[in-house]
């Protein structure tokens, strides 16, 4: 029902603005409003996004709201820099995966609770990062084998996907450009004359 609601008011809310110089999302229920040109027009239109869901009742976290050139949404710090948007994963996100993966390296075995827990996160770190996709399959495939009688009931053996959480390891920890993505205006709007098919 929620997913309806929220449909019909970010349908209301983009109809109010101009499609050549904002741009709304949302996600769940975390709206993020792009927006062009001078920064006096920006304003105008925030104020109305703001003052539009006011009137029809609808409660906005102000201590969460952000503006500028850099602003934190669903787990990911998105920045303009003139050609485009450059989006990093949070670090609070990056400490608690470093973290939750050092400790299931630690051990022989992993519940399969926690481990279901660490590839929903990995999962959606994986959003912006599409390189860690091939390495998901591994841990899920585990999650998804039968119970062994030679191991603790409940857990998985570690050494199933310790290749897998080495690789997270490494990209979280020696390489920082591997938890940023970047979005080329230029990509976007360049016609595609020639187009590269890339598989493993």
């Amino acid at each position: 029902a929620w997913s309806r609601v929220i449909a019909l008011v970010a349908r209301l809310l983009q109809a109010v603005h101009s499609k050549r110089r904002s741009w709304l999302q949302v996600y769940v229920d975390d709206p993020i409003l792009t927006l062009a040109g001078p920064s006096q027009q920006r304003r105008v239109e925030v104020t109305l996004f703001i003052l539009l869901l006011r009137a029809i009742n609808l409660q906005f976290a102000f201590k969460k709201g952000q503006f500028g050139n850099t602003v934190e949404w669903i787990g990911v710090t998105l920045e303009y820099n003139g050609s485009g948007i450059t989006a990093t994963l949070k670090n609070e996100t990056k400490k608690e995966l470093q973290q939750l993966l050092a400790q299931t390296l630690r051990d022989n075995t992993v519940s399969r609770k926690r481990l279901r827990s660490l590839a929903g996160k990995l999962s959606n770190a994986a959003r912006l990062l599409t390189a860690w996709r091939p390495l998901l399959a591994d841990i899920w495939a585990a999650l998804a084998s039968p119970e062994t009688s030679s191991g603790p009931r409940g857990c998985v053996w570690t050494k199933q996907i310790r290749h897998a959480l080495l690789w997270f390891s490494a990209f979280l920890d020696s390489y920082a450009d591997a938890v940023v993505r970047p979005f080329s205006f230029l990509a976007f709007s360049s016609p595609a004359n020639a187009v590269v098919i890339t598989t493993d």
